[in-house]
């Protein structure tokens, strides 16, 4: 009887477990999805992005907005890979915004890819598999 009885208090404990392990999977994921739509009202992050968006290949030059648009686009393409943010966030205008950056900042990418060549490798794994979703 006090088998049984350790027994079904262990699969409780299993069960109550489990279900806090799924709900931190989802509040995690939650709070990722959050930090990403925050990012679009931060006023760096914009005034970076609208500087590239406007200029043309050739007049891109090193400078703070290029590194931190790669590295934002790098570290989302991380967070997709490891499943802590989820890709339908890049199934619609924000994939091509991904498509568009890389395709801009590719030169510099190739460039500093010479000294490092892990250097925005999420990055582009993002674009190639929105590309590929996109069927670009």
């Amino acid at each position: 009887m006090l088998g049984l009885i350790g027994g079904i208090t262990g699969i409780v404990s299993f069960i109550i477990s489990l279900s806090f392990n799924i709900y931190g999977v989802f509040q995690n994921r939650f709070q990722a999805l959050s930090e990403y739509y925050s990012m679009d009202r931060d006023v760096e992050f914009v005034k970076a992005r609208r500087k590239i968006y406007n200029l043309e290949e050739n007049q891109i030059s090193e400078d703070a907005s290029v590194s931190m648009l790669i590295s934002m686009f790098h570290f989302y393409g991380l967070m997709v890979k490891k499943h802590r943010l989820p890709f339908y966030i890049f199934k619609s205008a924000s994939g091509l915004a991904v498509v568009k950056m890389y395709d801009k900042l590719k030169p510099t990418i190739s460039m500093r890819r010479k000294d490092n060549k892990y250097y925005a490798e999420y990055f582009e794994w993002l674009y190639n598999k929105v590309k590929k979703y996109n069927k670009l």
